[in-house]
């Protein structure tokens, strides 16, 4: 039940400016709990948390990163979450009922004078700092370019889920038996660790190791 509750949590994500810290806590607390179910060896209950919380969980919290940048797509008629998400993410309406165009939207709009062309670029967007932060049980590691990132073993243990997030050429060590593991859009990146009780999971990642 009390993965269940904790999955939900989840739902609350659609209200958030940006969902990515408060979404990895609710996942460490699945994990958490999960772990408990999966070493009960009662098969009938490890299958359906290995159903809610691959097939639900991780796929919305994915479809929650994907679609917050340009509000979240609602339709009063329901409709198959894995055929939307789909759809959104190869760049189309999210549901059948998102555009019949209104009369008004098919008569020709009028043609607006070409601006000229600005020669100068626009200015970079500043990249974010690098940052290694633990949250309650979790540790948040973000954006680090080139380095070695190092967890000891007294900042782990058997509950703690370590999230790594849009780091690029970089190496993170992690000495001490934890829960779990997860990149999320690292590039090129390598992770050594001692032992997972749970998983180590890749979620948009390009050539990443784990060892």
């Amino acid at each position: 039940m009390k993965v269940l509750t904790d999955g939900i949590q989840l739902c609350q994500l659609v209200v958030f400016d940006d969902p990515h810290d408060m979404g990895k806590e609710y996942i460490a607390q699945i994990d958490f709990f999960g772990n408990r179910i999966l070493t009960s060896n009662v098969e009938p209950d490890i299958q359906w948390y290995k159903v809610y919380r691959q097939e639900i969980c991780k796929n919305f919290f994915e479809y929650l990163i994907e679609a917050y940048h340009n509000g979240m797509p609602f339709d009063l008629n329901g409709g198959d979450f894995k055929e939307n998400y789909k759809t959104v993410s190869e760049g189309g309406p999210s549901t059948t009922a998102d555009a019949k165009p209104k009369e008004e939207e098919k008569k020709e709009a009028p043609k607006e004078v070409e601006k000229p062309k600005q020669s100068a670029k626009p200015a970079a967007k500043p990249k974010n700092p690098p940052s290694k932060i633990k949250r309650g049980k979790a540790w948040d590691i973000a954006y680090y370019d080139k380095e070695t990132i190092e967890l000891n073993e007294s900042e782990v243990d058997m509950s703690t889920a370590v999230m790594v997030t849009a780091c690029t050429n970089s190496n993170v060590v992690i000495h001490g038996k934890l829960n779990n593991v997860s990149l999320t859009a690292c590039k090129n990146c390598a992770v050594l660790v001692d032992s997972v009780i749970s998983a180590v999971e890749l979620i948009k990642c390009d050539g990443v190791k784990v060892v």
